[in-house]
């Protein structure tokens, strides 16, 4: 939502209270199936257009229970498997290279990736 959040604030600085209002409108319109989203104004195109993102799943969890086991346990040795080759590091490191990667994965926004 961070991100959502700084992709938006330049086009939330040059909308007004009505156009933002419109824009919400047209959210719920568009949840409801009716027809798609038309403005004069670019930065609220933009804006509907980051409001409307889809998110499923419970990464945000999953990651918060990843993150308590490395700041809890930053020490212990994992094994983790790079293709077939065993490796091993310690938790802490693991936390970060995985979290740094799905950061990556996410910003990076490539075509198909299933990353949200």
């Amino acid at each position: 939502m961070g991100w959502q959040w700084f992709g938006a604030r330049e086009a939330l600085e040059t909308v007004t209270g009505e156009q933002l209002a419109y824009v919400r409108e047209q959210v719920v319109a568009y949840a409801n199936n009716e027809p798609a989203f038309h403005s004069d104004s670019s930065a609220a195109e933009r804006i509907f257009s980051l409001w409307w993102v889809p998110m499923v799943g419970a990464s945000g969890a999953l990651f918060g229970v990843l993150i308590a086991f490395g700041m809890l346990y930053p020490n212990v040795e994992l094994t983790t498997f790079a293709y077939v080759v065993p490796v091993r590091m310690k938790a802490k490191w693991f936390v970060a290279m995985y979290a740094a990667t799905e950061l990556f994965s996410g910003v990076a926004n490539v075509q198909g990736d299933n990353t949200a």
